[in-house]
Order: C-alpha cells, then sequence, then structure tokens
C-alpha cells in the first residue's frame, strides 16, 4: 500500500516515511512540484474526477487524469471486494511517437508527483488541436452507467414505437423515472454543444442529435456490431464508466515531453458473472490524434504498479503468445497487515485487442499466422491486409518491460522523455538493451535480472518469458528458454505492456483494449499454482473480447418475495415484463458453438435448438451469511442447495468439463447436484436450517440468507472425453442476472396488522368442482366424501368437488396471509397442449391469466390470491417417446384389513 504521510517529524525520519511512488520525489497530488514547468492558471488543471467500478468482486478506482487505481493517496484496486486487500497500486495509459521533425512527443502518468501529463475533455476539430480550462473544467467528471437501465430504457423505447405495445401497462410511469445517467448522456457533448458524437449512442433516427426520448446509450443489445472495425463505437460490460481526456491541456510536466495533440475517449468496464469475469476489469480507448503532423514509431502501452498485497515482495513474468503480463509473489506467502497471506492470488495484465499495425510491415503482429493478413475466425483462412476493405491486422503486446521503484539509472524511475520511451520499447532507463540473462527455470536464483553491462547476450523485447517464446520468429526468444525472474530480485514493480511500432497519420483514429485477469489458488502451495490460473482465465478472457464482449447472460434469475412464518420461510419466485426469463421463454445463442457453413442448415433441420441455450430449472441456495458472493454458491462451506426444480424432459444430470490446472486436463463437474425432473415450482417452504449442527428447525428472529439462480441448458452433443473429438463442454449455464441476496427473519404473526390470524398452511388447497371437462391432468384424485355418497345414492350432479389439493388441477396456498374467502373460476382456452388458463371471480373480474401454455408443468403464483396454480396437459396413457412404458400410472396402494399381516406380495416383474 502506498500512502503520503504529512509529517512533522526531523530529518531523521523524513526519508522513510514519505511516499513511496517515486524514491526520494515528494507527492503532489495535483500539480507540477516547484522544480518543474509552473502550470498557468488558464490552462487546465489537472482532473479531480473519481469514481468506483465495483459490480462484481473488485472495487477498482478510476481517476479522470489518465491514471487510475489509486485515490491519489493508497492502493485502490480491491479484489475479492470487501476484503481490504489491494492487487493493484496504480495504472495508466503511456503514448508516445516520433513526428516529422524527428522530435518525440509522449504522454504519461504515473503518480503525479512530477506533473501531469493529461487533462480533462476532448480537443477540437479544426487542427489546433486546443482545448481550455473552461472546457476542460466542463469535463472533468465522469459517466457511469448499467446495461440493465439501458436494457429497460431501449424495450420502453421500443414500445412506444409498437402501436401493439401498451407502455403504461408494461412500464407504468416509467418517463417519469429514466434514470439520469441516460437524460445526462454526453452523446454530443455535455451541453449538446458538439456536432459530432462523442460518447457512443444508438442514434435511432438518424439525425446525428442525442435526445433521449428516441436514443440510447451504445450497448450492443441486439448484437449488430462488429468490434473489431474501426467504425464500431460501443459500450461494454455491465457497468460502464465513459470519461474523455487529452494530452493537450497544459505543459506536460510528468514526461517534460511535447505533446502529441491526442483525444482519448475511455471506458472502463467491467462484468458480474458467476465465473472467472466476474474477478476481471477492462479497459478500452480510442485514441485520435488531433494534431497536424505524422507519428511514426508509435507506441502504446499500459504502465502498471502491481502492488500484490504486501508490495515488497512480488515479481513478474509474461506469456508471449497470449500477449499477457503477470506479477506474482516471490514465495508461497503474502506477509504483513497488507498481505493475502498463505496460497496469494497472481494477477494478469493483457492487451486483448491491440492497436492498428501499419498496412504491409512484413509481421505477423496479431500472432495467428498470418502475416500481413487477419485469420478468419470460423475457416482458419488468412485474410490479406486491404486498405479498401479495411482489413488490418492488429498489434499485441510486442514488448513486455519492467523496472523498480528506485533511483537507479538503469532500472530505476524515469526522470526525462527518453526514460519513458525507452521502457515503452523494452529498453533499459539508460537505452541498454534487455537480456535473457542466465536462465535457470522458474524460482531459482539463478536467472538474471535482464541487464548485462557488456550488452554481450540474446536481446529480446520480453521479461522472464518463462518457457513462452515468440511463435512468429520475429523476435527473441525464438523457442523455449526457461527464463523467469528470480524469487531474490523482489521489489516494488512496475511493469509496461506495449503495442507498437505504427503510424498514425493526422485525424487516424485507433484503440485498444486491455483487461485485468485475477486468480488465486487456494490448494496448491506452489509458486507458480496462482499464476497458471490467471493462465487459464486469460484464455476465457480473450475468447469473450473474441466475442466483442458478448457475455451470455443465461436465464435471467427470478424476483423473489419471501412470507416470513413462525419459524418457517416461505419465498416465492416471479418474472416481470423485463425479464429474459418472462414465461420460461429465455433462448440466447452462443456464437463459440460453430460448425462448418455447408452444414448448418442441415443441423438446424435436425436440431432447432443445436446453437442455443434454453431456460432448464432453478437452483435456491442458503448462504452462510449475507457476504457470500455469487461466485462462492457452489462452495458448501459458504452456500448449500435448499430446493431445485427443472423442466420435467429427459435430461437430468449436466455435468461441465472445465480445465483443472494441477492435472492439466478436463474433469467433470456436476452443476445440477440434483435434479427433481419434475416441472417447474416457483414456492417453497423452507423450515430447516443447512447449516445447523443437531436440530436443524430455523429459529425465530434470526436472520437467514438466500439467493436463487435460474440456469439454461445446450447439450447439442454430448461431450465424451474418451471418444468424442467435440461436444458440449459447458451444458448448463447459469444465468448471471437479477441474482440477489434475500435475507429472511422467521417470526410469530399474531402481532403483525394489529392482530393476524393465520387460517391455513403452505400446501393446503382449496375445494375444486369441476364445472366441464374431462380427464384428471395425470393427478391422484380424491372426492368429497358428500360427492361419493351422492354417486353411490345415484343423485351425481356431473359436477364433482374434490377434496383440497386432489383435484385435476394443482392448486395449492403459497401465502398463507393472503388467502381471502371466494369462489373463483379456472377456465382454459382449449381442450390441447397449446390452452392457457384465466382465474376469474364471481363477478366475471379477471384476477390473472397464465403465463405459458399447459404443455408442461409449471407452478404459477397468484399473489393476490396467496395461491399458486399448477396444471400439465397429461400425455396420452402407454409408451412415449422417450421410452416410458409406465407412462400413464397415477398412483397405486395394497390396504389391508389388518396392517399386520401383509399376506399378498406379488410376484417381480423383472
Amino acid at each position: 500500500m502506498k500512502r503520503v504521510f504529512l509529517l512533522l517529524l526531523s530529518a531523521a525520519f523524513a526519508l522513510p516515511l514519505s511516499a513511496r511512488e517515486v524514491q526520494g520525489v515528494g507527492k503532489n497530488s495535483g500539480a507540477a512540484n516547484s522544480g518543474s514547468m509552473k502550470t498557468v492558471e488558464e490552462l487546465c488543471q489537472p482532473s479531480k474526477a473519481q469514481s468506483d467500478l465495483s459490480i462484481n468482486n473488485v472495487r477498482a478506482t478510476i481517476l479522470g487524469g489518465g491514471d487510475m487505481w489509486w485515490d491519489l493517496n493508497t492502493a485502490r484496486y480491491e479484489v475479492p471486494k470487501g476484503s481490504n486487500k489491494h492487487s493493484m497500486f496504480a495504472g495508466s495509459l503511456w503514448l508516445g511517437g516520433v513526428d516529422e521533425g524527428n522530435q518525440l512527443k509522449l504522454a504519461a502518468m504515473t503518480y503525479r508527483q512530477s506533473g501531469n501529463d493529461y487533462w480533462p475533455g476532448p480537443l477540437t476539430t479544426d487542427g489546433t488541436a486546443s482545448t481550455n480550462k473552461e472546457i476542460c473544467d466542463k469535463y472533468d467528471r465522469h459517466w457511469i452507467i448499467y446495461r440493465e437501465e439501458v436494457d429497460v430504457h431501449k424495450a420502453w423505447l421500443e414500445c412506444l414505437a409498437d402501436p401493439n405495445c401498451d407502455d403504461a401497462e408494461l412500464f407504468p410511469g416509467y418517463e417519469s423515472q429514466i434514470p439520469q445517467s441516460i437524460k445526462d448522456w454526453p452523446g454530443n457533448g455535455v451541453n449538446g454543444e458538439l456536432p459530432y458524437q462523442l460518447a457512443p449512442f444508438i442514434d435511432r433516427d438518424g439525425d446525428g442529435v442525442y435526445d433521449y426520448l428516441v436514443d440510447y446509450p451504445a450497448y450492443d443489445i441486439d448484437k449488430e456490431y462488429d468490434c473489431r472495425d474501426k467504425e464500431t463505437d460501443v459500450l461494454y460490460g455491465d457497468q460502464t464508466i465513459w470519461w474523455v481526456y487529452n494530452d493537450r491541456g497544459n505543459v506536460h510536466t510528468e514526461s517534460q515531453a511535447g505533446a502529441l495533440g491526442f483525444e482519448i475517449r475511455a471506458q472502463a468496464f467491467a462484468f458480474s458473472t458467476n465465473d472467472e469475469v466476474n474477478n476481471m476489469t477492462f479497459n478500452n480507448y480510442r485514441i485520435i490524434n488531433r494534431s497536424t503532423f505524422r507519428l511514426t514509431n508509435t507506441y502504446f502501452s499500459t504502465w502498471f504498479d502491481p502492488d500484490l498485497g504486501n508490495y515488497t515482495d512480488d515479481i513478474i513474468g509474461c506469456d508471449i503468445a497470449r500477449g499477457l503480463g503477470y506479477c506474482y509473489n516471490s514465495d508461497t506467502e503474502d506477509e504483513g497487515a497488507l498481505g493475502y497471506g498463505l496460497n496469494p492470488p497472481a494477477v494478469g495484465f493483457d492487451f486483448f485487442q491491440g492497436p492498428f499495425a501499419d498496412y504491409y510491415d512484413g509481421l505477423d503482429n496479431d500472432r495467428d499466422g498470418c502475416v500481413d493478413g487477419v485469420q478468419d475466425p470460423e475457416t482458419g483462412v488468412c485474410i490479406a491486409e486491404d486498405p479498401s476493405t479495411g482489413v488490418n491486422e492488429r498489434i499485441i503486446m510486442s514488448q513486455f518491460m519492467y523496472y523498480n521503484n528506485t533511483s537507479s539509472n538503469i532500472s530505476g524511475n524515469p526522470d526525462n522523455a527518453t526514460h519513458f520511451y525507452n521502457y515503452m520499447r523494452a529498453l533499459w532507463k539508460n537505452g541498454s538493451e534487455l537480456i535473457i540473462e542466465t536462465p535457470s527455470g522458474p524460482g531459482n536464483l539463478g536467472n538474471g535480472d535482464g541487464f548485462v553491462a557488456s550488452g554481450n547476450g540474446t536481446p529480446t523485447r520480453f521479461a522472464y518469458p518463462g518457457m513462452s517464446y515468440d511463435t512468429t520468429g520475429a523476435y527473441p526468444p525464438y523457442s523455449p528458454v526457461d527464463w523467469w525472474e528470480s524469487p531474490a530480485n523482489k521489489e516494488d514493480k512496475r511493469g509496461l505492456h506495449s503495442a507498437g511500432p505504427f503510424s498514425l497519420a493526422p485525424g487516424a483514429l485507433n484503440f485498444v483494449t486491455t483487461g485485468v485477469v485475477w486468480e488465486r489458488d487456494l490448494i496448491n502451495n506452489d509458486l507458480f499454482a496462482s499464476v497458471e490460473k490467471v493462465i487459464i482465465a486469460d484464455d476465457k478472457a480473450q475468447k469473450l473480447f473474441d466475442n466483442c464482449f458478448q457475455v451470455l447472460n443465461g436465464p435471467d434469475a427470478p424476483d423473489v418475495t419471501t412470507q416470513e412464518l413462525n419459524r418457517e420461510i416461505i419465498l416465492k419466485l416471479t418474472y416481470g415484463p423485463g425479464s429474459n426469463n418472462a414465461g420460461y421463454s429465455y433462448r440466447e445463442r452462443d456464437p463459440l458453438i460453430t460448425v462448418s457453413p455447408d452444414d448448418r442448415d442441415s443441423i438446424l433441420n435436425a436440431n432447432p435448438d443445436y446453437f442455443d441455450y434454453k431456460f432448464e430449472g432453478f437452483q435456491i441456495f442458503q448462504l452462510a451469511n449475507s457476504d457470500v458472493s455469487i461466485s462462492d454458491i457452489y462452495d458448501p462451506t459458504q452456500s448449500r442447495m435448499v430446493a431445485q426444480c427443472d423442466i420435467k424432459n429427459d435430461l437430468t444430470q449436466l455435468i461441465n468439463w472445465e480445465v483443472d490446472p494441477d492435472m492439466n486436463a478436463l474433469v467433470p463437474q456436476d452443476m445440477t447436484l440434483q435434479s427433481n425432473n419434475s416441472g417447474i415450482f416457483t414456492s417453497f417452504k423452507i423450515n430447516e436450517d443447512q447449516f445447523a449442527t443437531g436440530d436443524r428447525t430455523l429459529i425465530n428472529h434470526k436472520e437467514y440468507y438466500f439467493t436463487v439462480i435460474a440456469y439454461g441448458q445446450n447439450q447439442y452433443l454430448e461431450f465424451n472425453p474418451i471418444t468424442a473429438a467435440g461436444g458440449q463442454k459447458i451444458p448448463f449455464l447459469a444465468g448471471r442476472r437479477n441474482i440477489k441476496t434475500y435475507t429472511a427473519i422467521p417470526h410469530q404473526i399474531d402481532s403483525e396488522k394489529g392482530g393476524t390470524i393465520q387460517v391455513a398452511e403452505y400446501g393446503d388447497g382449496p375445494i375444486v368442482r369441476r364445472m366441464d371437462g374431462v380427464g384428471n391432468g395425470g393427478t391422484e384424485l380424491e372426492l368429497l366424501p358428500e360427492e361419493v355418497t351422492a354417486i353411490m345414492n345415484g343423485n351425481a350432479s356431473g359436477q364433482p368437488s374434490y377434496m383440497g389439493g386432489m383435484g385435476p388441477v394443482a392448486i395449492k396456498v403459497v401465502d398463507p396471509l393472503e388467502v381471502k374467502d371466494g369462489e373463483y373460476t379456472l377456465t382454459f382456452s382449449s381442450a390441447n397442449a397449446n390452452a392457457n388458463w384465466q382465474i376469474t371471480d364471481a363477478a366475471g373480474n379477471v384476477i390473472v391469466e397464465s403465463d405459458t401454455t399447459i404443455s408442461f408443468y409449471n407452478e404459477q403464483i397468484v399473489p393476490d390470491l396467496g395461491l399458486s396454480v399448477a396444471v400439465q396437459q397429461a400425455p396420452a396413457p402407454g409408451g412415449d417417446d422417450d421410452g416410458t412404458y409406465d407412462n400413464g400410472v397415477i398412483f397405486s396402494e395394497i390396504i389391508y384389513e389388518d396392517p399386520s399381516k401383509e399376506w399378498w406380495a406379488g410376484i417381480q416383474d423383472d
């Protein structure tokens, strides 16, 4: 942790207690120090904006001046969120190149101790690339937006445009409740003053002007855009922080370099998921050259100061082929109050999307096997670069360099523009080359630090690549060399992850997407164990980017309401109209399921669901406490399943196959845990504490915590690790949206509402009278005793009445405190599986209509009556398509006059 202390102590204590950001330099969290160029008051001032990205398991602070992950004083990249443990201290974007006069132009940020190179706001587009204090001050802020609120806004706009959609019914009062983030979106600037699009928005009417009553911030909700195209400017993430800054607002007092004239439109974003992505954050930068000069030998670098808990014992490395840099602990314990303890985590940094390369530079910049071309993701064929069509290679990590927080003139903090530029090109501070020095294997003290005074040895662009190498053969190492950082070299590290060189013409746009990947192996006490998990997570993140960050949502979790009773809790699940699983209609195409284009039609004819996940069921968990993360719900020490239901079909167990880094093999994981395969239920009585020892009965006035997930399934081809070359390794997909923790406290209900009497129990059924129709609904029937008597006496009415819970339709009490006295009529729209039903009161008023047809078993809650209804069109008795030969059997029993004398056993059927 880095902390600034303002101290009135003797000189003997001044040095060790001062800020450690740059050794020996006092901290100024705003302007330049007195030894640098003074800031002119009329020009822009350093940004003060500060916001948190916090939707998942990471809380990361983002600043407005090109820096992030600190609050100008201490580390602010907390993971796990709430742990007060931080894995990063600071980070920023470094940009540098040479102009037509061979002058170095560069912008960088570290800790604002020497000054600043970035200021808030856009630049003018008239060729002067200028700005002023008024503009900078106006843009010294972040715009924070959430995908979920834009989803709703888009749906409302589309409803307004649809004459068959009743917005008053589906979105009651929405117009007066439109989120301020959508109203204030700077689509044409803060006050709409710009004649061009600034922050991305979907321009539904094509007039180029952002109007929140017509348009919406540009999440690619309909999956229409290719993020690889230069023209594509969209938002990513479940939470997004958008801002704009430049390097022309004032003199460069950080790097002391001439200004580039760059405008940077940035977004930091993250996803809330139940997998490794929940521990990741990402940044996207759209960089525009607003100057009038062409830059060559340009490099984009992400600078990072990793503080993995205790910052004094970190070492780094990289994986060249993946474009991944990482930091890990130099031993298996991260000591001290700031440390993570035993089995510490690792953190990685990746260029998921590097800048565009120069056309025809003769290199395989993205390491896809195509020189001056890109690989088609479906066919694997190389497509040649072509300026007329926009086909252009990207540059992934082309350099990985480090330096230490010292004043060394070789590997210490940079002091001027040349030092910054050298580090960006994987050169030492003094211009010496990085050398592959005495490679000796992981964890070995014999590994050199990469500086050789004589310059003898093999130069490289990649610090500590381990066993990875440049697969293109462009730069050493050309084969594995086994070079790792020595644990003895542990230091307060800074790293640089660079892409270049390339050229940038006046007015040209380039953009990069970077990410931070965090993982921890709590089981294996091995130096490299957490790094191995980072590598696996990074592969997943790269696939996510390759799919333009279109995360599979899975079915939305239902809304949950609780009824608290005496030593009993009832959970009720419902969906609103905005959910992707309303009426259990969830269906989502997985772009990672690919086939030959020639086979696509025949596959879809045979199986229309081949590429799609569909809703399958619910899992209900009790949590050990309110802080349990969704990523921990399958950890039995923190979360235990209390109920499950799924659609009745031929699917029972769903097994996902995940890579185990220790075994380096796919291992099966039963994700269903249990499968009732009896239909969808939406009410559940909880009367036992799954974490209790001994008596499990719920205790009144104690808090209990629950969460519910919905899951989908796709089993286009069952995976067999022995015989099948392909197959679905992830048939189970848990939904990731609307997942909440619900708190319930059981208690006596006598004193509620001035005195409450409970007249029914959960599961009780009302008396049902059949007015018309035939069949038993596939359920056990029990007539009222008086009905039996009337039949035996020949006085049957033809409209029999059934005992509560024993009729052809399953109607039961799900909320005992909401049950009302009255008569209600349930009718069906037709006499087949496509029928819907509705309930009316005695006056003929419609109380509720079914959410689905009766083609599958689904319990639907009727909140106003405190009841639920479940019915399914029963298939004809006998064999069915699934090979169930006892279909139609409902119930049987043997009754003995004397139960102690069971005299008939029968002969068992083979």
